[in-house]
């Protein structure tokens, strides 16, 4: 009997040792500089106290890289008497950057400077400064705080000044107007889960047009238009975005969407306008060295007569080689496909070429949607480009593509774009 209780008793023990030894006692982080442990903490499913699961430790670290503020993570388990403690070893990226897109088109020369910072503070907040030349001088300024004060919920602040050479379309033509405006704007989000949120935003603007007479000349006959208009507008718009993309660096796997839905009242006309659209990418690895990426585009907006329509056909926005702003319509439809190959990888840096094909169609302003159909309203450009990554800088990709017309080679018409990033 005794010998039974003996075992027993030390049976039980061993259990209990291992039990305690099987435990995560702790959850801490090596290599942060800026980042603040609390704010990472928010993201990881493994808590102090929980029994060790390998499987959320790895999901944790791909978690950690989704955040894309490190070039390398990866865990680790130490024994000490009371149990485990999670380490993640985690190499920083540098996400003070400078911003810098520049394109050459038959339309003109286009150029982009500034500077943002997608970690600051090492809570992940947000902040951009950019200045544009588009022909004219603009400039943008921008606030995100995803988290406010730790809550699931955070909001947005943004200005811009915006002046631009417009191409405006009547029923008897084209006129070109020099275009300005004051936008000031806030919106509020809501986590839902990791990287899944919805929103609510609002935004003043004070628009201007003016005719522009030094590009009207190059136009024959009569321009139509009136030679000066304003506008007062307010925007409020709802969206909701998804992103289950998982980052290893230069490559990508899975899938984003995003929908926002836009409501724009005009004065002094009193007249309301609506925008919704979709868009979603997919991206796969499919070999050891390349990777696919798929973006799809659909927009409709109201569909009545306006010389401004809110799509457009742009080599920054949806056609690379196409042109700046060379077309605009009330309905969208666009698909990007691109075939990148990685040349070169080691820890730091890595370099890719890439075969891409962009379409787009747009529907224009008072016409019936299957006018999307009509080949003089598509844009269809295909091309080559390079891309050179540092891995130790957040979105440190310098994009050079050029891009040619698919349908009609014989055209001498194509351009090169130039950025930050990739192209989406």
């Amino acid at each position: 009997m005794n010998k039974v209780l003996v075992f027993f008793l030390g049976f039980l023990s061993c259990l209990v040792l291992w039990g305690q030894q099987n435990k995560i006692v702790s959850v801490t982080f090596s290599g942060l500089k800026r980042t603040q442990g609390s704010y990472l903490e928010r993201f990881l499913k493994v808590k102090e106290g929980d029994v060790v699961d390998t499987l959320a430790l790895v999901t944790d670290a791909q978690c950690l890289r989704n955040l894309r503020l490190f070039s390398t993570i990866h865990y680790e388990l130490k024994d000490t008497t009371g149990g485990q403690v999670a380490v993640f070893h985690c190499k920083e990226q540098w996400t003070l950057l400078p911003y810098i897109n520049a394109g050459w088109s038959s339309s003109g020369f286009q150029l982009s400077l500034g500077a943002f910072d997608y970690h600051s503070f090492g809570r992940g907040v947000f902040l951009k400064a950019i200045y544009h030349y588009y022909q004219r001088h603009s400039l943008e300024l921008a606030y995100r705080n995803p988290f406010h004060r730790s809550h699931n919920w955070g909001y947005g602040l943004e200005f811009a000044r915006q002046n631009t050479i417009e191409p405006l379309y009547f029923s008897l033509g084209k006129s070109y107007y020099n275009f300005s405006t004051w936008k000031f704007g806030a919106d509020w989000q809501y986590q839902l889960a990791f990287n899944h949120k919805i929103g609510l935003g609002a935004m003043y603007l004070i628009e201007d047009f003016k005719k522009n007479e030094a590009h009207n000349t190059m136009l024959t006959g009569d321009v139509p238009g009136p030679s000066e208009r304003a506008f007062k507008k307010s925007l409020l718009k709802v969206y909701h975005q998804i992103n289950r993309i998982n980052y290893r660096y230069p490559y990508q796997s899975g899938f984003a969407n995003k929908t926002f839905v836009e409501f724009t009242y005009a004065m002094p006309n009193g007249q309301w306008f609506y925008k919704i659209q979709n868009e979603f990418t997919w991206f796969r690895q499919i070999g050891p060295t390349q990777n696919i990426a798929v973006r799809s585009v659909l927009g409709i907006g109201h569909n009545r007569y306006d010389p401004f329509p809110v799509f457009v056909h742009d080599n920054y926005v949806n056609v690379r080689g196409v042109g700046d702003r060379i077309a605009r319509g009330t309905a969208q439809v666009t698909f990007n496909v691109e075939l990148r190959q990685t040349l070169y990888d080691i820890d730091w840096f890595s370099a890719q070429i890439l075969l891409f094909s962009d379409f787009s169609s747009l529907r224009p302003s008072t016409q019936p949607l299957h006018t999307l159909l009509e080949k003089n309203n598509q844009q269809w450009f295909s091309g080559l480009g390079i891309r050179l990554s540092l891995d130790n800088y957040y979105e440190s990709i310098l994009r050079v593509d050029y891009g040619w017309n698919t349908t009609n080679v014989h055209l001498v018409n194509g351009g090169i774009v130039i950025g930050i990033g990739q192209y989406f």
